[in-house]
Parts: structure tokens; C-alpha cells; sequence
């Protein structure tokens, strides 16, 4: 099903998408991860680089967020799941995350794999405030 999404969003063949979203999913452990870059809402190329490749399957957790929601509240939703994760697992959790995953200099590929990077990961995390509802890539992260 995700490769068929993101052959609709990616107008690309479905093995094409798949080796590309392979080549691109990225992670980030959320210990790197500042309040300060959560805070804003405008692409920061430079976050990328902060960036792992993994395979698909490998990352804990896909962060579903709309960047208009209030980032207090957002990173204080984000810090309770991570210390819930890190008590769990006793690690720092690999997240994907939009902010840090896409590459912002290439969106129209980043995007294109979508769905195959949230089927890469282990579970959905929903950062939703009250503008997440009216945000169509958080509609079609769901």
C-alpha cells in the first residue's frame, strides 16, 4: 500500500520509488534534537546533516507534526514520549522527522517516498495541536 501511495504522490515507477526511498530514508536520535529547532517553522537545510541513513525498518519512530502548531506544547509532547521511550528501551530513541529526514534542497524526491519512510518505521508518534487537522501532509501522513 505505501509504495502504492507514493507512486501516486511521486508519479514514478514503483521499483524506482523503492530504491530511492531506500537511498533516502534517514534518521535522527533525538538526543541531537533542540527545543530551539523544533521552535521554528520555516526549512533549515543544514538540519539534513544531522542525519543517519538506516534501513527501512530500523528507525523507531516517524514524528507526524504540523510546523504551525505551537512548538511549547510540541516539544513538551516530544520530550514525555522520549522519556517514555528511553525507560523502555534504555536508549535515545531514532526518530524520522521531517524537519531533519527530508532533504529540503530535493523536497520533491523526499516527498515522493513518504509513505514508504512511515512503513520504515517502528511506530506513528502524533504531535497534534490545533492546527494538525487542517494540514494536508499531516491528512495524508494518516
Amino acid at each position: 500500500a505505501a509504495l502504492v501511495v507514493g507512486a501516486l504522490l511521486g508519479d514514478r515507477p514503483l521499483p524506482e520509488l523503492m530504491c530511492m526511498a531506500r537511498e533516502r530514508f534517514r534518521c535522527i536520535s533525538l538526543d541531537r534534537v533542540t527545543k530551539a529547532m523544533v521552535s521554528h517553522n520555516k526549512p533549515d537545510p543544514e538540519l539534513h546533516a544531522l542525519t543517519e541513513h538506516r534501513a527501512l525498518g530500523d528507525v523507531d519512530a516517524f514524528i507526524s507534526h504540523s510546523w504551525h502548531d505551537c512548538p511549547d506544547e510540541k516539544w513538551d509532547a516530544l520530550q514525555r514520549w522520549r522519556a517514555r521511550f528511553k525507560l523502555e528501551n534504555g536508549r535515545e530513541p531514532r526518530v524520522w522527522f521531517d524537519k531533519f529526514s527530508i532533504d529540503q534542497r530535493n523536497i520533491e524526491d523526499s516527498l515522493a517516498g513518504l509513505p514508504i519512510y512511515l512503513a520504515g518505521c517502528k511506530t506513528l508518534v502524533l504531535l497534534m495541536g490545533n492546527t494538525y487537522g487542517t494540514r494536508l501532509w499531516c491528512l495524508v501522513e494518516l
